[in-house]
């Protein structure tokens, strides 16, 4: 399957062209490729804000909701704690305290994509009708 895209001029200032231009050639890529994933790195930021907001609304609006929500990730954590497998630490030498605050930050990251990709109608979210209970509520 082909896909053929077509090519568009973007009017810009000369000094975001030349800045564009030069981020381009430092990455080694086209300044196309470059707005591509510029684009798409706001994208996911938006998006990440989005979650953020999704899941400090139901902290407030929905209390009851976001407890079970917290008691839910806190027995899935519990599930994996006790899953067999050695201590992180202690089979792997690098995976240190730094290193353990990366991988929560960016697990964090990914459950507020979920929660995002949940909250906009996908079927398996807990918590979806208790949002959307909150979100009608904000509206009335």
């Amino acid at each position: 399957v082909y896909f053929c895209m077509s090519d568009t001029t973007i009017r810009v200032d000369s000094v975001v062209r030349d800045k564009l231009r030069a981020l381009a050639e430092e990455d080694h890529t086209t300044l196309g490729d470059l707005l591509e994933r510029l684009a798409e790195r706001e994208q996911y930021q938006r998006e990440m804000r989005r979650a953020n907001e999704l899941m400090e609304r139901m902290e407030h609006a929905e209390p009851d909701a976001w407890r079970e929500y917290l008691d839910e990730l806190h027995a899935f954590e519990q599930g994996t704690a006790a899953d067999g497998l050695g201590d992180p630490a202690t089979e792997w030498p690098e995976f240190t305290e730094e290193a353990k605050l990366v991988v929560t930050a960016a697990t964090a990251e990914w459950l507020r994509a979920l929660a995002l990709f949940y909250s906009r109608g996908h079927a398996g979210y807990p918590h979806r009708a208790a949002s959307a209970r909150a979100e009608k509520g904000r509206r009335a």
